[in-house]
Protein backbone atom coordinates (compact mmCIF):
# COMPACT_ATOMS: atom_id res chain seq x y z
CA UNK A 1 0.00 0.00 0.00
CA UNK A 2 1.18 3.49 -0.77
CA UNK A 3 2.38 5.02 2.51
CA UNK A 4 3.60 8.45 1.31
CA UNK A 5 0.86 10.19 3.24
CA UNK A 6 1.68 8.50 6.56
CA UNK A 7 2.73 11.86 7.99
CA UNK A 8 -0.95 12.77 8.11
CA UNK A 9 -1.91 9.84 10.32
CA UNK A 10 -1.52 11.57 13.71
CA UNK A 11 -4.11 14.11 12.79
CA UNK A 12 -6.70 12.43 10.67
CA UNK A 13 -9.90 11.41 12.25
CA UNK A 14 -13.36 11.20 10.73
CA UNK A 15 -16.30 10.94 13.14
CA UNK A 16 -19.76 11.03 11.50
CA UNK A 17 -22.92 11.42 13.61
CA UNK A 18 -25.71 10.58 11.02
CA UNK A 19 -26.51 11.02 7.28
CA UNK A 20 -25.30 13.94 5.18
CA UNK A 21 -26.34 15.54 1.91
CA UNK A 22 -24.60 18.00 -0.38
CA UNK A 23 -24.51 19.19 -3.99
CA UNK A 24 -23.26 16.70 -6.55
CA UNK A 25 -20.33 17.71 -8.77
CA UNK A 26 -18.59 16.23 -11.80
CA UNK A 27 -15.68 14.60 -9.99
CA UNK A 28 -14.21 11.06 -10.01
CA UNK A 29 -17.17 8.65 -9.65
CA UNK A 30 -18.15 4.97 -9.74
CA UNK A 31 -20.92 4.09 -9.94
CA UNK A 32 -45.21 1.85 18.38
CA UNK A 33 -46.86 4.59 18.64
CA UNK A 34 -47.62 5.32 22.34
CA UNK A 35 -51.27 4.89 23.20
CA UNK A 36 -53.50 5.92 26.11
CA UNK A 37 -57.14 6.10 27.08
CA UNK A 38 -59.16 7.56 24.18
CA UNK A 39 -60.64 10.99 24.89
CA UNK A 40 -62.66 11.27 21.69
CA UNK A 41 -63.87 9.19 18.78
CA UNK A 42 -61.44 10.84 16.33
CA UNK A 43 -59.11 8.19 14.84
CA UNK A 44 -55.50 8.34 15.98
CA UNK A 45 -53.17 9.90 13.43
CA UNK A 46 -50.40 7.78 12.00
CA UNK A 47 -46.98 9.18 13.01
CA UNK A 48 -45.06 10.63 10.08
CA UNK A 49 -41.49 9.65 9.38
CA UNK A 50 -38.76 12.06 10.42
CA UNK A 51 -37.28 13.83 7.43
CA UNK A 52 -33.60 13.08 6.74
CA UNK A 53 -31.24 15.65 8.15
CA UNK A 54 -29.78 17.96 5.51
CA UNK A 55 -27.98 20.60 7.58
CA UNK A 56 -24.57 19.89 9.03
CA UNK A 57 -21.41 21.58 10.23
CA UNK A 58 -17.86 20.52 9.40
CA UNK A 59 -14.67 21.29 11.30
CA UNK A 60 -11.28 21.08 9.63
CA UNK A 61 -7.75 22.45 9.53
CA UNK A 62 -6.34 23.99 6.37
CA UNK A 63 -2.95 25.67 5.96
CA UNK A 64 -2.40 25.75 9.71
CA UNK A 65 -5.73 27.31 10.68
CA UNK A 66 -8.91 25.74 12.05
CA UNK A 67 -12.25 26.44 10.38
CA UNK A 68 -15.88 25.44 10.50
CA UNK A 69 -18.27 25.54 7.57
CA UNK A 70 -21.64 24.33 6.34
CA UNK A 71 -21.86 20.96 4.62
CA UNK A 72 -22.22 22.67 1.25
CA UNK A 73 -18.89 24.48 1.69
CA UNK A 74 -20.42 27.87 2.55
CA UNK A 75 -19.96 30.05 5.65
CA UNK A 76 -16.33 29.13 6.12
CA UNK A 77 -15.38 30.60 9.51
CA UNK A 78 -11.94 30.77 11.09
CA UNK A 79 -11.78 29.50 14.66
CA UNK A 80 -9.83 31.84 16.99
CA UNK A 81 -6.92 30.67 19.14
CA UNK A 82 -5.71 27.99 16.73
CA UNK A 83 -2.81 28.74 14.39
CA UNK A 84 0.23 27.16 12.78
CA UNK A 85 1.83 26.66 16.22
CA UNK A 86 -0.92 24.14 17.00
CA UNK A 87 -1.09 20.55 15.75
CA UNK A 88 -2.83 17.19 16.07
CA UNK A 89 -6.41 18.45 16.47
CA UNK A 90 -9.16 16.15 17.65
CA UNK A 91 -12.84 16.95 18.08
CA UNK A 92 -15.54 15.65 20.41
CA UNK A 93 -18.26 13.58 18.79
CA UNK A 94 -20.79 16.40 19.09
CA UNK A 95 -18.43 18.98 17.58
CA UNK A 96 -18.55 21.22 20.64
CA UNK A 97 -14.89 21.02 21.72
CA UNK A 98 -11.46 20.39 20.28
CA UNK A 99 -8.18 19.13 21.75
CA UNK A 100 -4.78 19.88 20.23
CA UNK A 101 -1.08 20.24 20.97
CA UNK A 102 0.69 23.58 21.36
CA UNK A 103 4.17 24.08 22.75
CA UNK A 104 4.42 20.40 23.55
CA UNK A 105 1.36 20.41 25.82
CA UNK A 106 -2.26 19.42 25.43
CA UNK A 107 -4.96 22.09 25.20
CA UNK A 108 -8.73 22.05 24.85
CA UNK A 109 -11.20 24.75 23.83
CA UNK A 110 -14.72 25.19 22.57
CA UNK A 111 -15.26 24.98 18.84
CA UNK A 112 -15.84 28.76 18.70
CA UNK A 113 -12.36 29.34 20.14
CA UNK A 114 -13.53 30.23 23.63
CA UNK A 115 -12.37 28.75 26.95
CA UNK A 116 -8.93 27.69 25.75
CA UNK A 117 -7.49 25.61 28.58
CA UNK A 118 -4.09 24.05 29.12
CA UNK A 119 -4.64 20.43 30.16
CA UNK A 120 -1.08 19.16 30.70
CA UNK A 121 2.07 20.81 32.04
CA UNK A 122 4.86 18.77 30.49
CA UNK A 123 6.40 21.46 28.30
CA UNK A 124 7.15 18.96 25.55
CA UNK A 125 6.48 15.42 24.41
CA UNK A 126 2.68 15.44 23.96
CA UNK A 127 1.03 14.45 20.68
CA UNK A 128 -1.90 12.64 19.08
CA UNK A 129 -4.87 13.50 21.34
CA UNK A 130 -8.03 11.44 20.87
CA UNK A 131 -11.33 12.14 22.68
CA UNK A 132 -13.30 9.37 24.31
CA UNK A 133 -16.74 8.95 22.68
CA UNK A 134 -18.47 10.58 25.67
CA UNK A 135 -16.06 13.54 25.71
CA UNK A 136 -14.96 12.98 29.31
CA UNK A 137 -11.37 11.84 28.70
CA UNK A 138 -8.55 12.26 26.20
CA UNK A 139 -6.01 9.63 25.18
CA UNK A 140 -2.70 11.06 23.99
CA UNK A 141 0.98 10.30 23.68
CA UNK A 142 3.61 11.55 26.10
CA UNK A 143 7.24 10.65 25.52
CA UNK A 144 6.21 7.78 23.26
CA UNK A 145 3.87 6.24 25.85
CA UNK A 146 0.06 6.31 25.54
CA UNK A 147 -1.69 8.18 28.36
CA UNK A 148 -5.27 8.99 29.34
CA UNK A 149 -6.31 12.16 31.13
CA UNK A 150 -9.66 13.60 32.14
CA UNK A 151 -10.80 16.58 30.10
CA UNK A 152 -10.36 18.83 33.15
CA UNK A 153 -6.67 17.86 33.43
CA UNK A 154 -6.98 15.48 36.36
CA UNK A 155 -6.33 11.77 36.60
CA UNK A 156 -3.45 11.55 34.13
CA UNK A 157 -2.01 8.03 33.89
CA UNK A 158 -0.18 5.81 31.39
CA UNK A 159 -1.87 2.92 29.63
CA UNK A 160 1.31 0.86 29.78
CA UNK A 161 4.79 1.04 31.21
CA UNK A 162 7.83 1.68 29.02
CA UNK A 163 8.09 -1.38 26.77
CA UNK A 164 10.99 -0.24 24.64
CA UNK A 165 9.18 2.06 22.22
CA UNK A 166 11.49 4.02 19.96
CA UNK A 167 8.89 5.35 17.56
CA UNK A 168 5.15 5.94 17.45
CA UNK A 169 2.21 5.70 15.12
CA UNK A 170 -0.48 7.64 17.01
CA UNK A 171 -3.41 5.48 16.03
CA UNK A 172 -5.45 5.60 19.20
CA UNK A 173 -8.93 4.10 19.00
CA UNK A 174 -11.48 4.27 21.83
CA UNK A 175 -14.02 1.51 22.16
CA UNK A 176 -17.58 2.83 21.66
CA UNK A 177 -18.43 1.98 25.28
CA UNK A 178 -15.57 4.27 26.50
CA UNK A 179 -13.93 1.46 28.49
CA UNK A 180 -10.91 0.43 26.41
CA UNK A 181 -8.24 1.97 24.18
CA UNK A 182 -6.54 0.21 21.26
CA UNK A 183 -3.31 1.46 19.71
CA UNK A 184 -0.51 0.43 17.37
CA UNK A 185 2.95 0.62 18.87
CA UNK A 186 6.43 -0.68 17.97
CA UNK A 187 8.62 -2.57 20.35
CA UNK A 188 10.99 -5.49 20.29
CA UNK A 189 10.12 -9.07 21.19
CA UNK A 190 12.75 -11.81 20.88
CA UNK A 191 15.13 -9.31 19.25
CA UNK A 192 12.65 -8.57 16.46
CA UNK A 193 10.96 -5.17 16.17
CA UNK A 194 7.40 -4.94 14.87
CA UNK A 195 4.34 -2.77 15.29
CA UNK A 196 1.72 -4.56 17.37
CA UNK A 197 -1.91 -3.88 18.16
CA UNK A 198 -2.37 -3.45 21.89
CA UNK A 199 -5.39 -2.80 24.08
CA UNK A 200 -5.69 -1.51 27.62
CA UNK A 201 -8.52 -0.45 29.85
CA UNK A 202 -8.89 3.30 30.05
CA UNK A 203 -7.89 3.14 33.73
CA UNK A 204 -4.49 1.73 32.71
CA UNK A 205 -5.15 -1.90 33.60
CA UNK A 206 -5.35 -5.07 31.52
CA UNK A 207 -2.69 -4.16 28.93
CA UNK A 208 -2.45 -6.87 26.27
CA UNK A 209 -0.96 -7.43 22.82
CA UNK A 210 -3.84 -8.76 20.70
CA UNK A 211 -2.26 -9.01 17.23
CA UNK A 212 0.06 -11.76 16.03
CA UNK A 213 3.78 -11.13 16.45
CA UNK A 214 5.06 -12.06 13.00
CA UNK A 215 4.87 -8.72 11.14
CA UNK A 216 3.68 -5.12 11.47
CA UNK A 217 0.03 -4.42 12.29
CA UNK A 218 -1.63 -1.00 12.07
CA UNK A 219 -4.91 0.96 12.06
CA UNK A 220 -6.95 -0.44 14.97
CA UNK A 221 -10.72 0.11 14.80
CA UNK A 222 -13.49 -1.13 17.10
CA UNK A 223 -16.66 -2.97 16.21
CA UNK A 224 -19.81 -1.04 17.17
CA UNK A 225 -20.52 -3.39 20.08
CA UNK A 226 -16.97 -2.91 21.50
CA UNK A 227 -16.26 -6.66 21.43
CA UNK A 228 -13.75 -6.87 18.56
CA UNK A 229 -10.82 -4.90 17.19
CA UNK A 230 -9.96 -4.86 13.49
CA UNK A 231 -6.53 -4.02 12.08
CA UNK A 232 -4.47 -4.38 8.92
CA UNK A 233 -1.05 -5.91 8.34
CA UNK A 234 1.99 -4.59 6.52
CA UNK A 235 1.32 -6.97 3.63
CA UNK A 236 -2.28 -5.82 3.21
CA UNK A 237 -4.22 -8.36 5.22
CA UNK A 238 -7.19 -7.45 7.42
CA UNK A 239 -7.99 -9.17 10.71
CA UNK A 240 -10.32 -8.97 13.68
CA UNK A 241 -9.82 -10.24 17.21
CA UNK A 242 -11.67 -10.13 20.50
CA UNK A 243 -10.56 -7.47 22.96
CA UNK A 244 -9.00 -10.20 25.13
CA UNK A 245 -6.80 -11.35 22.23
CA UNK A 246 -8.77 -14.52 21.52
CA UNK A 247 -10.59 -15.65 18.38
CA UNK A 248 -8.32 -14.09 15.76
CA UNK A 249 -10.06 -14.07 12.36
CA UNK A 250 -8.56 -13.39 8.95
CA UNK A 251 -10.94 -11.21 6.93
CA UNK A 252 -8.67 -10.48 3.96
CA UNK A 253 -5.77 -12.85 3.27
CA UNK A 254 -3.43 -11.28 0.71
CA UNK A 255 -2.05 -14.69 -0.26
CA UNK A 256 -5.44 -15.48 -1.81
CA UNK A 257 -6.42 -12.04 -3.10
CA UNK A 258 -5.12 -12.15 -6.66
CA UNK A 259 -6.20 -8.58 -7.49
CA UNK A 260 -4.15 -7.03 -4.71
CA UNK A 261 -0.83 -5.37 -5.52
CA UNK A 262 -0.28 -2.82 -2.78
CA UNK A 263 -2.66 -4.74 -0.57
CA UNK A 264 -5.76 -3.79 1.35
CA UNK A 265 -5.94 -2.11 4.70
CA UNK A 266 -5.22 1.48 5.54
CA UNK A 267 -7.67 3.12 7.89
CA UNK A 268 -10.50 0.72 8.66
CA UNK A 269 -14.07 1.61 9.61
CA UNK A 270 -16.87 -0.72 10.72
CA UNK A 271 -20.38 -0.27 9.41
CA UNK A 272 -22.85 0.79 12.12
CA UNK A 273 -24.48 -2.66 12.13
CA UNK A 274 -21.11 -4.39 12.49
CA UNK A 275 -21.49 -6.45 9.32
CA UNK A 276 -18.87 -4.83 7.10
CA UNK A 277 -15.58 -2.93 7.10
CA UNK A 278 -14.64 -0.23 4.59
CA UNK A 279 -11.00 0.54 3.80
CA UNK A 280 -8.57 1.76 1.16
CA UNK A 281 -6.44 -0.41 -1.09
CA UNK A 282 -5.00 -0.87 -4.56
CA UNK A 283 -6.61 -3.01 -7.24
CA UNK A 284 -4.52 -5.02 -9.69
CA UNK A 285 -2.35 -2.88 -11.98
CA UNK A 286 -3.47 0.39 -10.35
CA UNK A 287 -1.25 3.01 -8.77
CA UNK A 288 -4.01 4.69 -6.78
CA UNK A 289 -5.97 4.05 -3.61
CA UNK A 290 -9.59 2.97 -4.08
CA UNK A 291 -12.25 2.07 -1.56
CA UNK A 292 -13.31 -1.48 -0.76
CA UNK A 293 -15.85 -3.01 1.58
CA UNK A 294 -15.75 -6.54 2.98
CA UNK A 295 -18.35 -8.63 4.79
CA UNK A 296 -16.78 -9.61 8.12
CA UNK A 297 -18.54 -12.98 8.19
CA UNK A 298 -18.12 -14.19 4.61
CA UNK A 299 -14.96 -12.21 3.64
CA UNK A 300 -16.67 -11.32 0.37
CA UNK A 301 -14.99 -8.14 -0.88
CA UNK A 302 -16.45 -5.46 -3.15
CA UNK A 303 -14.58 -2.59 -4.78
CA UNK A 304 -16.56 0.65 -4.39
CA UNK A 305 -14.58 3.09 -6.53
CA UNK A 306 -12.83 2.71 -9.87
CA UNK A 307 -10.32 5.53 -9.84
CA UNK A 308 -6.98 5.18 -11.64
CA UNK A 309 -4.44 7.71 -12.83
CA UNK A 310 -0.96 7.58 -14.30
CA UNK A 311 -0.18 10.71 -12.26
CA UNK A 312 0.19 8.63 -9.11
CA UNK A 313 -2.61 10.49 -7.35
CA UNK A 314 -3.26 8.60 -4.09
CA UNK A 315 -7.04 8.53 -4.56
CA UNK A 316 -9.46 7.59 -1.79
CA UNK A 317 -8.61 6.81 1.81
CA UNK A 318 -9.57 7.43 5.46
CA UNK A 319 -13.22 6.37 4.87
CA UNK A 320 -15.97 6.46 7.49
CA UNK A 321 -19.62 5.39 7.53
CA UNK A 322 -22.65 7.47 8.28
CA UNK A 323 -24.42 6.13 11.39
CA UNK A 324 -27.33 4.86 9.30
CA UNK A 325 -24.91 2.84 7.15
CA UNK A 326 -26.27 4.31 3.92
CA UNK A 327 -23.34 6.53 2.99
CA UNK A 328 -19.56 6.68 3.28
CA UNK A 329 -17.35 9.75 3.55
CA UNK A 330 -13.72 9.70 2.44
CA UNK A 331 -10.72 11.86 1.69
CA UNK A 332 -9.55 12.16 -1.89
CA UNK A 333 -6.02 13.46 -2.32
CA UNK A 334 -3.06 13.95 -4.61
CA UNK A 335 0.71 13.94 -4.29
CA UNK A 336 0.80 17.72 -3.86
CA UNK A 337 -0.90 17.41 -0.51
CA UNK A 338 -4.29 18.71 -1.68
CA UNK A 339 -7.28 16.98 -0.15
CA UNK A 340 -10.99 17.15 -0.77
CA UNK A 341 -13.77 15.33 1.00
CA UNK A 342 -16.25 13.16 -0.85
CA UNK A 343 -19.42 11.44 0.24
CA UNK A 344 -21.01 8.53 -1.62
CA UNK A 345 -23.65 5.87 -1.25
CA UNK A 346 -22.59 2.70 0.52
CA UNK A 347 -22.28 0.96 -2.86
CA UNK A 348 -19.88 3.64 -4.17
CA UNK A 349 -22.41 5.42 -6.38
CA UNK A 350 -23.34 9.11 -6.46
CA UNK A 351 -20.08 10.61 -5.25
CA UNK A 352 -20.40 14.19 -4.04
CA UNK A 353 -17.61 16.66 -3.35
CA UNK A 354 -18.49 18.61 -0.24
CA UNK A 355 -16.45 21.74 -0.91
CA UNK A 356 -13.66 23.19 -3.03
CA UNK A 357 -11.32 23.39 -0.06
CA UNK A 358 -7.78 22.16 0.48
CA UNK A 359 -8.04 20.03 3.61
CA UNK A 360 -5.00 19.45 5.73
CA UNK A 361 -7.17 17.74 8.33
CA UNK A 362 -10.80 16.77 8.11
CA UNK A 363 -11.98 16.55 11.67
CA UNK A 364 -15.66 15.93 12.21
CA UNK A 365 -19.15 16.36 10.85
CA UNK A 366 -21.94 17.00 13.34
CA UNK A 367 -25.55 18.17 13.28
CA UNK A 368 -26.11 21.90 13.50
Amino acid sequence: MNRHYIKLLPIIMLIIMTGLSACKTNNPTTTATATGTPTSSKPAETPTATAPRTHWKIAFVSEGNMYTMENDGTKKTKVPNYDASCSSPSWTADGSRTAFVQGGDLYTMNIDGSKKTKVTNHGSGCSGPSWSPDGSRIAFIFNLIPYVIKADGSGEHPLTEDIGMDDWRPEIAWSPDNSTVAFSTPFTLDNVKHYYICVAKADGTSFKIVSPKDKDYWYPAWSPDSTRVSFSSSDGGIFTVKADGLDLRTIIDTSTVTKSTGGRGGHLAWSPDGSSIVYGGMSYGASNENLFVVDVNSSVEKQLTEYDSTEMIPGYYYPRWYPDGLKIISLFGNVLGDYDVYVMNADGSDQVKLANVVFDVLGIVWPD
